[in-house]
C-alpha cells in the first residue's frame, strides 16, 4: 500500500526502521513484486532499487581523510514488471553476511559477469569530496563513514547509509591516524581558545584605556 501511495517502482529494498542494536536491524529484503509487500515485517522503509553493477563503496571520513573501498554488492535486476514476474518476489537477506548472487532471484548465473564489473569499477576521493562535505554540514559530523553506489542508469553517485561510528577496519593503521586526528583536533581547539580569550582581553583593554582617557579630559 505504502509503495502505491508514494509511487515507488519496483525493484524495491525494504529496511527495518530500526537501524543499529538488535539483529533485525541487519534483516533487509528485495521486493520485486506487488503481492510481496504483505510479507514485509512493519513498519519499514521502502525505497526504489538502484542497479549498480555489484559493486558498492565503504567511504571511511576522519577529519579531513577520506577513504574508499569497494565492495561486491547484488546483482542488477530488471526494471520492467515483465521481467520482474518471472523472478522470486521477494528475496530476504541479512546485510552483514555475503549478498544474494543473481541465481537467487532466479537470474542466470553471472559470476564472471559480476566479477569484471567490480574489477572495473572505480570511485576517487575527488569525486566522493562533495558527498563528504554534503554530510559533514548535514549531520556535524568529523568521524564516521557510508556507503555509496553509483547508478548504471545516469551515473548518480546514490547515498544508501550513513554510520557516525563505523569499524573503520579496512583503513590502515586506523589507531594511529585516529591519534593524530584527535591531537590535531585538540591544538586547533586550544589554539582557538587562546585566541578568542585574547581577542576578548584585547578589547576590554582597548575600551578602558578610552574611557580613562575620556575621564581625563572632561577633568
Amino acid at each position: 500500500r505504502g509503495a502505491n501511495n508514494v509511487n515507488l517502482r519496483f525493484p524495491l529494498i525494504a529496511k527495518p526502521l530500526t537501524a543499529a542494536g538488535t539483529k533485525k536491524s541487519h534483516c533487509m529484503a528485495i521486493v520485486l513484486q506487488q503481492p510481496a509487500l504483505q510479507r514485509l515485517d512493519t513498519p519499514c522503509l521502502l525505497q526504489e532499487y538502484t542497479n549498480h553493477n555489484g559493486t558498492l563503496f565503504k567511504v571511511y571520513v576522519l577529519g579531513d581523510r577520506i577513504d574508499v573501498f569497494s565492495r561486491p554488492s547484488l546483482p542488477n535486476l530488471p526494471t520492467d514488471q515483465d521481467s520482474l514476474n518471472a523472478l522470486q518476489t521477494l528475496v530476504e537477506f541479512d546485510s552483514q553476511r555475503p549478498y544474494p548472487a543473481a541465481s537467487d532471484f532466479g537470474l542466470p548465473h553471472q559470476e564472471h559477469h559480476h566479477q569484471q564489473q567490480q574489477a572495473e569499477a572505480t570511485l576517487s576521493t575527488t569525486e566522493i569530496g562533495p558527498v563528504v562535505t554534503a554530510l559533514k554540514k548535514a549531520f556535524g559530523l568529523e568521524l564516521f563513514g557510508f556507503d555509496i553506489l553509483v547508478s548504471t542508469t545516469n551515473n548518480a553517485l546514490v547515498v544508501v547509509d550513513v554510520n557516525y561510528f563505523p569499524s573503520y577496519k579496512e583503513v590502515e593503521n586506523f589507531p594511529t591516524q585516529l591519534a593524530k586526528y584527535l591531537t590535531q583536533r585538540a591544538l586547533d581547539t586550544r589554539n582557538t581558545t587562546s585566541a578568542v580569550h585574547y581577542g576578548y582581553y584585547s578589547s576590554s583593554r582597548e575600551e578602558e584605556e578610552e574611557l580613562t582617557e575620556q575621564q581625563q579630559g572632561a577633568e
